[in-house]
């Protein structure tokens, strides 16, 4: 609610019940996968070293374009997907299969 968003009024269909949720962090997340058998790509880290990430404020894309120029935007990216950001896009592969 604090960023001006809510829930409130939402229609889920799944009813999922939070006790049967599973949350992960990003590394907890990889080294599962992994051991399950799968290569684990991060695909916005992907489109973010080809130049292809979209940042829609201008503030930030001024940051991202001085942290690239020193060579810190992708140990930023990583920061933020450790602390910062709830959801990931990954690209899962199973060896061999």
């Amino acid at each position: 609610e604090l960023r001006g968003r809510t829930k409130r009024g939402a229609a889920f269909r799944d009813m999922q019940r939070l006790s049967t949720m599973h949350y992960f962090h990003y590394h907890e997340l990889v080294q599962l996968c992994e051991r399950l058998g799968f290569a684990v790509t991060d695909l916005r880290e992907q489109a973010l070293l080809a130049g292809q990430l979209p940042s829609r404020r201008p503030w930030r894309r001024a940051v991202r374009a001085i942290l690239r120029r020193i060579g810190l935007e992708r140990a930023a990216y990583r920061w933020q997907r450790r602390f910062y950001t709830g959801m990931f896009e990954l690209d899962l592969r199973k060896e061999g299969a």
